[in-house]
């Protein structure tokens, strides 16, 4: 059940799940959410492979990585080369 604070967000209700509740729950946990956390992975791998290969392809040097990263945005699918 949810219900509205005064601050304009929902919030959960306390409520205590059944037994098969909680097991369809968790079914449905592996279900949906570790195939997407597999494919993100997949995702982020594909990302790191193809890095180096574009940055290469449009000949960008140290000094131009350096400024792409410095200027990049917080959610950027990779981590900044080390």
């Amino acid at each position: 059940m949810l219900q509205h604070s005064t601050t304009s967000q929902a919030v959960l209700a306390p409520s205590v799940l059944s037994a098969v509740a909680l097991k369809n729950l968790r079914d449905e946990h592996t279900r949906t959410l570790q195939p997407a956390r597999t494919l993100a992975a997949e995702s982020l791998a594909l990302e790191r492979e193809l890095s180096d290969p574009v940055n290469a392809a449009y000949a960008l040097t140290p000094e131009d990585l350096a400024v792409i990263w410095a200027t990049a945005r917080p959610r950027m699918p990779i981590s900044p080369p080390k």
